[in-house]
């Protein structure tokens, strides 16, 4: 028979934090298909490289934050950690580390970023598309603003960084717009 001790210790040792160590982020979450050519980390020399042409410091610092998250482990549980994230806190410290708060009536989800961006009249079109702005999409019918359930980060040439799922975590690939229900430029 297996003691109570031991089961602890087994949740314990199973828990997403403890899994991240050993570099597994396994399982499945929100975010949608899409978004092939990921790459799953990037170097600072990379990141670089990618934001060189961003003219807008704020835009440029929003897309190297993101950029530098590039590898790390999606969570909801622990988005506000620092070392794990979903798709808006990504979002929203990606902004919030450039001085832009997207939160909206105190939430960081994405249908709540979208709709205070949307209300503050900062929605833009994909052909408007720049460094920077936001992508969200609806992958189901949540009775969430526009039902949405996701939200990308653009970072210029047909790029995007998101918190896809807990199978892939923050990548950096190819920009997707199946699914997309609305685009917002935060500092607009």
């Amino acid at each position: 028979m297996i003691s109570q001790t031991s089961c602890n210790l087994f949740w314990a040792m199973m828990s997403p934090e403890n899994l991240a160590m050993i570099g597994y982020s396994g399982g499945e979450s929100g975010g949608g298909s899409g978004g092939g050519n990921s790459v799953s980390s990037l170097t600072n020399t990379e990141i670089e490289a990618i934001v060189s042409s961003i003219a807008d410091p704020t835009e440029k610092e929003t897309v190297s934050f993101a950029l530098s998250k590039v590898g790390y482990p999606y969570s909801q549980a622990y988005r506000d950690t620092g070392n794990y994230y979903d798709c808006s806190s990504l979002a929203y410290y990606s902004w919030k580390t450039a001085g832009v708060d997207i939160s909206f009536g105190g939430a960081t989800t994405a249908a709540a970023e979208a709709q205070g961006l949307d209300e503050a009249g900062k929605s833009i079109t994909e052909t408007d598309l720049q460094p920077g702005d936001l992508i969200f999409y609806s992958y189901t019918t949540n009775g969430r603003y526009k039902n949405i359930s996701h939200v990308g980060i653009y970072a210029g040439n047909g790029k995007m960084v998101e918190a896809k799922n807990e199978a892939e975590g923050v990548v950096y690939g190819d920009f997707h717009n199946g699914s997309v229900v609305m685009y917002a430029r935060p500092n607009k």
